[in-house]
């Protein structure tokens, strides 16, 4: 079996895509486990907490005229400004590959290297206290229109809900109370019920948090444009006890 390649990262922090501005990603998670044992416990006692987590992203030192969009700058504001990184690896389709997604982060480290054959190059060290969370690629495209995206398959249900995530990267026109459903359903053709609503403004992140059962099979449906006449958009839906686990 082939392994994916590099070419094939999506590196978005924020509301941006930085793909093409970055070189290297390294996805990092270590188990939290604290001892708890008091004098008269008979063994051992620990507490499971969530897992800890950092995204080590290298890149390039660009510009652009509204000075928001460069790998650097975003590394700058989360220094002081907590951000949304989610990284997705994939091979032919995005939809359905595993992502990771670091919530609530700030940059740790940042780094710029002197000049190399003219090129200059940054690199950071994103962490949280919210820890690591590993999803699934729901949908990545251009919605220009009410309606479903294609399901795609988590593999199965969960019973304890768990985190989506809308990383909005292009806006076309201009739009306001745009409306993105998450759906799911416990079969591909079946009658899907909304998880959660995102409702946003322009680019930027969006996170809704999932309670009680979700179903296996997951979509995107949107119900208002919010007057523009796209959005690009990449969401990673994280399910816990079958993407992940916090225990």
């Amino acid at each position: 079996m082939a392994g994916i390649k590099g070419i094939n990262t999506r590196v978005l922090v924020g509301g941006y895509l930085l793909s093409s501005q970055t070189n290297s990603a390294t996805v990092q998670s270590t188990s939290n486990t604290v001892e708890t044992t008091p004098f008269e416990a008979a063994a051992k006692e620990y507490i499971t907490l969530a897992p800890d987590g950092n995204i080590d992203i290298g890149g390039y030192l660009t510009f652009d005229t509204a000075n928001g969009a460069t790998f650097e700058k975003r590394l700058h504001t989360s220094l002081t400004t907590a951000d949304t990184v989610g990284i997705i690896y994939y091979n032919t389709a995005l939809a359905g590959s595993p992502g990771y997604v670091l919530p609530e982060s700030y940059t740790d480290d940042l780094q710029i290297q002197s000049p190399v054959a003219g090129v200059i190059t940054v690199s950071g060290s994103y962490t949280s206290t919210v820890g690591l969370r590993r999803g699934v690629c729901v949908y990545s495209g251009t919605i220009s229109a009410t309606g479903e995206t294609t399901p795609i398959d988590i593999g199965a249900a969960g019973t304890d809900g768990g985190y989506a995530y809308l990383f909005v990267t292009t806006e076309t026109g201009t739009g306001t109370g745009a409306d993105i459903d998450i759906e799911s359903c416990d079969t591909v053709d079946g009658t899907y019920a909304s998880e959660g609503t995102f409702t946003f403004n322009g680019i930027g992140v969006q996170t809704v948090t999932m309670t009680g059962t979700v179903n296996q099979f997951l979509q995107l449906n949107c119900t208002d444009l919010g007057g523009a006449t796209s959005w690009y958009v990449t969401c990673i839906a994280c399910v816990d006890g079958v993407t992940y686990s916090v225990a």
